[in-house]
């Protein structure tokens, strides 16, 4: 399986080694780097938003050069304060993913992603399609209201539409719903007496970072 991580450091493709952008390798890049590190580093993250629509998960404390890798804790914290600047000079925010222990010390992931105006918002539409009784709408249900299903469909019927649905505990027909996320990832969705306000959940977020419309297909 290919490994998607990124870290500041690995932004120099094989064919771009041995460029300007040599001067950034390493795993400590980030915990001192000189004023023209810095400005090599932004350049390289101003590339990557842009290749990236706007955002990109970063991982430092990676290590390519064969040491080890991880950052001990001083030396990750000065890490987080020069990715955070770099962040906020580009206007974007900083969120740490995960985290996990190397041999030597921690390695994180970070989504560094543009701040939208108070008025924008990011909209993804969600096919679920699968064979009948996969668990399309079930899954749907415990990811839009945040409940496990009962073992009996209980989670399946809050995006039931039409009463046979009901009976038969099989969807019909193509049925949509809303999961929001804030600018830091986190979900917004909070039913109100078993069903969804879209407009609130708009509404509950002042800088709605993502809007997924989850299409709930009727299986074949």
């Amino acid at each position: 399986m290919m490994d998607t991580r990124e870290s500041l450091s690995s932004f120099v493709e094989k064919a771009e080694r041995n460029s300007e952008y040599d001067k950034i390798l390493g795993r400590n890049v980030l915990v001192a780097p000189t004023e023209e590190q810095y400005d090599l580093l932004l350049k390289r993250l101003k590339q990557q938003l842009g290749e990236g629509r706007g955002e990109v998960i970063l991982e430092i404390g990676g290590s390519e050069d064969g040491s080890e890798s991880g950052l001990l804790n001083d030396e990750l914290e000065a890490a987080v304060a020069t990715l955070q600047s770099l962040a906020n000079t580009v206007e974007c925010s900083c969120v740490k993913l995960r985290e996990r222990r190397e041999t030597r010390g921690i390695i994180v992931q970070y989504l560094i992603r543009r701040v939208l105006d108070q008025s924008d918002f990011l909209e993804i539409r969600v096919a679920v399609v699968g064979n009948v009784d996969a668990g399309k709408s079930t899954l749907l249900g415990v990811l839009t209201h945040g409940e496990l299903d009962n073992g009996r469909g209980h989670a399946r019927q809050r995006l039931f539409r039409h009463k046979h649905e009901m009976e038969s505990g099989r969807t019909s027909s193509v049925g949509n719903d809303i999961l929001g996320f804030d600018e830091e990832g986190n979900v917004v969705n909070k039913p109100e007496h078993g069903s969804l306000d879209w407009v609130k959940i708009c509404e509950k977020a002042p800088k709605l970072s993502l809007l997924s419309i989850l299409l709930d297909m009727n299986g074949t």
